[in-house]
């Protein structure tokens, strides 16, 4: 009779701790999920780096946690890794299947940045569109629209904390509209509004506070006739300051000999540190963008 007692008391205890087991795809839909979902979930990030080497090791391990996982959360645009579909597809999960219930896909939910493209005076064009940009969780107002679908989805998955699930996600709603509003105030102050970056990574946010994203891609070819055309591109296009990088040093000859140029002036912004730190902080990596930005 101790024995079925204790049993009864251990499985109770290890039912009423259990967690929704979330696992995602872009360490900025994590930092948002871990803000809504708190200690009621489980949440695992999938490594991309080991997802494009040929880590057959990992991606056993990964498509096990997919066969008993609660819910799958994926960015939607090109951004995803291409492995990652195949993976889920070798899954005997039926529910987080492409079009299933718990395969929730957030890329449905955003409306891409339309096509622009700046014209500059000898009639060259450069686009500035953010189409199928996968980091639209770095705009704050692309958040605030999905959060709740996040916090339903949970709730769905876990009825019994829906209070919990709701009421986090309106408190990070209400902090990170309190937050938008302090950053477009300090933002408006900063006189220029052009930004050289390295990628399209920031655009959206960017383009949320009214700048302008210039990028020169880190995969440009690095002959002396595209270095040549950078550079007077780069002057063309004003007094650009700041520059937004990835990591430092850069792995590129090209961004590196035009920085070093002196026909331009622009500082380096490294973010690297910032982005690992959104797993565990939405608000921290874009406060720290928008300091970077003041500072030009």
């Amino acid at each position: 009779m101790k024995k079925l007692i204790f049993l009864i008391i251990f499985l109770f205890n290890n039912t009423t701790h259990a967690r929704l087991r979330v696992i995602t795809s872009m360490e900025q839909i994590a930092s948002v999920i871990n803000e809504i979902g708190g200690d009621k979930v489980a949440l695992e990030l999938i490594e991309r780096d080991k997802l494009k080497s040929s880590d057959k090791i990992y991606r056993s391990e990964l498509i096990s946690n997919l066969d008993s996982t609660n819910l799958l959360v994926i960015n939607g645009f090109s951004g995803e890794e291409s492995l990652l579909p195949a993976l889920v597809g070798a899954s005997k999960n039926s529910d987080i299947q492409e079009g299933k219930s718990r395969n929730l896909n957030l890329g449905t939910f955003i409306k891409s940045v339309k096509n622009e493209s700046i014209v500059f005076k000898d009639g060259k064009t450069i686009s500035t569109s953010t189409e199928n940009n996968p980091f639209y969780l770095l705009d704050p107002q692309n958040v605030i629209d999905i959060s709740d679908i996040i916090a339903n989805k949970l709730s769905q998955l876990d009825f019994k904390n829906r209070s919990h699930y709701l009421a986090r996600s309106q408190l990070f709603k209400d902090q990170l509209s309190a937050r938008m509003v302090s950053w477009t105030r300090r933002l408006n102050k900063v006189p220029n509004k052009k930004i050289f970056t390295s990628n399209n990574s920031y655009n959206y946010f960017l383009y949320r506070f009214g700048f302008e994203s210039i990028e020169i891609s880190e995969n440009s070819e690095t002959s002396q006739n595209k270095l040549s055309e950078t550079i007077s591109l780069i002057i063309d296009s004003g007094n650009i300051q700041t520059m937004l990088v990835k990591s430092l040093p850069l792995n590129n000859h090209l961004l590196e000999t035009v920085l070093k140029s002196k026909s331009i002036h622009i500082k380096t912004v490294d973010l690297t540190k910032n982005e690992n730190a959104t797993i565990l902080s939405y608000f921290g990596v874009l406060e720290s963008l928008v300091r970077a930005i003041e500072k030009q």
